[in-house]
């Protein structure tokens, strides 16, 4: 990767900031890891327990492993501790690195390590001599809750997936050029093999770059494939399908297949459906889709509007790929040839078996006792499927009971029936999926003896003991004499009772609380559907951005903030989330408001050059000759790396002139004041204004935007969201924030309590906060005064502080607030 140098090679975004990484610092953070194993006196052979979301850093551990010759194991961030309790004792690893997301107290103490702290170390003495032979990592597919399964992968194995990839791609990279960078967005977990392989091993060899995306909402999703120019998506068709559902509402009419075959399709395709090209952006082109069965509807409906579908067939066990479709010659319906010098051929009850090098046939640890196995080189994959007379290869569904989620996750129905069979009172249980394959319902069929507890509380107690893809999402109760049984073994015939149970009625049972309370996280039994959100469960207005994002979790959709603001009760958020989400989507900003809501324009070269001037050559010289500025602290402002967000005491008008006055030459034409959105009522208020106030208002709004490189910030929900991401793209422009935490200038001179929304912020963008105390300016220029004083103003600034993993809102701005509270005492108006 060192050849790639400084071309693009991940991109990371949340919805609020961007980060980006070039190959060059891939390779010299990787090779820092590899001297920090080193230093640690890892071996060749040794492990390393990988327990993160997908970052940079999990890249960078990941690289930095195979240069030493340790394996790594790969644990996805969503894995219950216990779990990961499990693996951990089976892997015995040297070194444990761990995700925000994740729980560090489920790892051994001494090996854990932060991926949020920088890895000190030196580059390796000498890479670790690798052969074939020698194993990458070792993987663990099921989230079994008996004795965990891990898939050791070698070189061998991995490198014989990768060649005819590598190959293939070769002979394109004349005709890509014009279309670097490449961007992959995988939105696939990186301890999964088919994340993997899309978001590690592939963007190097397209000489192209990946993006991460924390925000898997399908609005973050589709936002993305246009702001951030995507090429590719590799995604499950859980997420093709509700991005399908975005489209059709920005759609007119049906989708009709081209009329012409072959290359002359292509612009007709284009030609008709532009404006949907215009909102994915017109270097997006493809899917890639694979972890679970896809609808051939589904895959018609983005081929008929122009895009290609590229599906594969694979498992964990293949490394992962066996299969897959050539994007320039793919056949509807098909998952594709065989990869490589792969074999593939049907058994006689026509279970897809493959053979080759790629093909890992080696557990670590405890022996499989479901899902795969191998028979005289064949992999025997449990999957069923055909062969047409060109070799495509063609999907027919699962030989065996495994569940495959629209996410791509494996269910075992064994290991959840374990977890149910353990509960009293049941006497036996049968778990099936049921409904379409692409997206099935993990549903627990109960046999309950007489003095049984209520089925809710066995179903919600086997839940604690499940991984969260295993969880039983539905039930229904039977008698054992009811379920449908061979005459010989009196085996449950699955095929039977999954009919039977999607005929019954009323017989179906919900196994979790309502959405409102499963979002609430509390019992609201006793308080009803009247109880209000504000006053009765005291949700503060940050709480309520909080709910928000977990609402749009639940219905699958971003959510306009407006309409959520409006949200005073539980029954209206009920009521909310039967709603189709056509009614309640996000609504963009209509674009005659946007340069005045999200200015950009203030940050054009004419307009810096301006502000410049302005400051230079009027306001500052003021400043000095009738209020001088003493500054404390300065030190603090260049001990973090990149920008910053400044909180400061609000006690005058003057407070941002004087902190323009106080930032060293390289900082004060960096910054961008928050002010209060509120301030400007007449222009975004809902009230009836006169056009006196309206343009009074502009004026001076105009003015702060242009003289000050201010931006709004509502105080209340609605727009908050909207004002944070703006806040993002001004971090990553390089642009420091200033913010007055108190949210109101003071009237007495007495520091105000901060409010949570500066730790939000704090959280939010990843970025220090420097505590800034402004000491004089109440006695110059106080709410109570109409024209400002002359005196002398003290500014300080102090050291800066960092939001701490899992540290809540509130944690972070009392941190904020005491350290300003610290750097000054209180001030009062000289007596007249």
């Amino acid at each position: 990767m060192d050849r790639l140098g400084n071309r693009e090679a991940i991109l990371e975004t949340n919805g609020y900031r961007t980060r980006r990484r070039t190959y060059r610092e891939i390779c010299a953070s990787s090779r820092s890891v590899a001297g920090r194993l080193q230093q640690a006196g890892a071996a060749k052979g040794d492990r390393v327990v990988l327990w993160a979301e997908n970052s940079p850093e999990w890249v960078e551990v990941f690289w930095g492993c195979l240069l030493q010759g340790v394996a790594v194991v790969p644990i996805d961030f969503q894995s219950s501790p216990d779990f990961v309790r499990r693996v951990v004792k089976e892997t015995s690893p040297l070194l444990c690195f761990h995700g925000d997301e994740t729980d560090p107290e489920a790892l051994p103490p001494g090996t854990r390590i932060s991926l949020s702290d920088p890895l000190p170390g030196a580059d390796p003495t000498a890479p670790a001599e690798v052969t074939p032979d020698d194993i990458v990592e070792i993987l663990y597919t099921s989230g079994s809750t008996a004795a965990p399964k891990g898939v050791v992968h070698r070189h061998k194995n991995i490198c014989a997936n990768l060649t005819p990839l590598a190959d293939e791609i070769a002979r394109y990279h004349s005709y890509a050029a014009p279309f670097q960078p490449i961007r992959t967005l995988d939105l696939l977990p990186l301890s999964h093999m088919f994340g993997q392989t899309l978001g590690v091993y592939v963007p190097p060899l397209l000489k192209g770059s990946v993006v991460y995306l924390s925000d898997l909402n399908p609005t973050a999703v589709w936002e993305t494939l246009r702001r951030e120019r995507i090429s590719v998506l590799a995604t499950v068709p859980g997420i093709l399908e509700s991005l399908r559902r975005i489209a059709e509402k920005k759609l007119d009419g049906q989708v009709e297949p081209p009329r012409r075959k072959g290359l002359w399709a292509v612009p007709e395709t284009l030609i008709r459906h532009r404006a949907m090209h215009r909102e994915t952006g017109w270097k997006f082109w493809a899917f890639v889709v694979g972890g679970a069965s896809l609808d051939v509807e589904l895959e018609s409906f983005w081929r008929n509007l122009g895009y290609a579908v590229v599906q594969g067939y694979g498992l964990t066990e293949a490394s992962p790929i066996v299969a897959v479709n050539d994007p320039f010659a793919s056949v509807r319906g098909s998952i594709g040839k065989p990869l490589g010098d792969q074999e593939i051929r049907l058994a006689p009850d026509g279970e897809i078996l493959v053979r080759g090098a790629n093909v890992s046939a080696e557990y670590y640890g405890a022996q499989p006792d479901s899902g795969t196995r191998v028979e005289e080189g064949w992999l025997h994959t449990g999957d069923l499927g055909e062969i047409d007379n060109a070799g495509q290869l063609f999907f027919r569904g699962r030989k065996r009971d495994l569940i495959v989620r629209s996410d791509g996750m494996n269910v075992y129905p064994l290991d959840v029936e374990a977890a149910l069979n353990k509960r009293p009172g049941v006497v036996e249980s049968v778990v099936l999926g049921i409904g379409p394959d692409a997206n099935p319902v993990v549903h627990a069929a109960l046999v309950l003896a007489d003095d049984a507890p209520p089925p809710q509380e066995i179903i919600a107690a086997a839940n604690l003991r499940l991984e969260p893809h295993q969880r039983i999402q539905a039930w229904s109760l039977w008698n054992a004499e009811d379920l449908p049984r061979t005459s010989s073994t009196q085996k449950v015939r699955l095929g039977e009772l999954a009919g039977m149970i999607e005929q019954r009625e009323g017989q179906e049972g919900p196994c979790r609380k309502s959405p409102a309370e499963e979002l609430l996280q509390r019992d609201l039994s006793s308080l009803g559907d009247q109880a209000r959100l504000d006053q009765d469960l005291g949700l503060s207005s940050l709480d309520r951005i909080e709910l928000l994002s977990k609402v749009e979790e639940h219905v699958g959709e971003r959510l306009d903030e407006d309409r959520f603001s409006a949200v005073e009760t539980v029954g209206e958020l009920e009521s909310l989330l039967k709603e189709p989400a056509a009614q309640h989507i996000e609504q963009p900003s209509p674009r005659r408001l946007r340069p005045v809501i999200e200015p950009r324009w203030n940050r054009s070269l004419l307009v810096r050059t301006l502000r410049k001037a302005f400051l230079g050559v009027v306001v500052l010289p003021m400043q000095r000759k009738w209020i001088p500025v003493e500054v404390e602290g300065v030190d603090n402002l260049t001990a973090p790396e990149g920008p910053v967000i400044l909180a400061a005491n609000h006690s005058s008008h003057l407070d941002t002139v004087i902190v323009y006055a106080a930032l060293p030459p390289q900082l004060r034409y960096r910054i961008a004041p928050a002010m209060s959105q509120d301030f400007f009522s007449a222009l975004f208020g809902k009230g009836r204004p006169s056009l006196k106030q309206r343009l009074g208002e502009a004026g001076g709004y105009t003015l702060a935007l242009t003289l000050f490189n201010a931006y709004p910030l509502p105080q209340r929900l609605s727009g908050a969201r909207r004002a944070l991401r703006y806040s993002g793209e001004l971090i990553d422009a390089s642009y420091s924030i200033l913010i007055y935490p108190e949210g109101t200038r003071t009237e007495t001179g007495e520091l105000l309590p901060f409010q949570p929304g500066i730790g939000l912020m704090a959280r939010r963008l990843g970025v220090p906060v420097i505590p800034v105390r402004l000491q004089g300016l109440f006695a110059i220029y106080s709410v109570h005064d109409s024209w400002p004083h002359t005196g002398k103003v003290r500014v300080r600034f102090g050291s800066p502080i960092r939001p701490q993993p899992g540290e809540s809102h509130e944690a972070i701005a009392s941190r904020v607030e005491a350290a300003v509270r610290a750097l000054g005492g209180s001030e009062s108006k000289p007596a007249l």
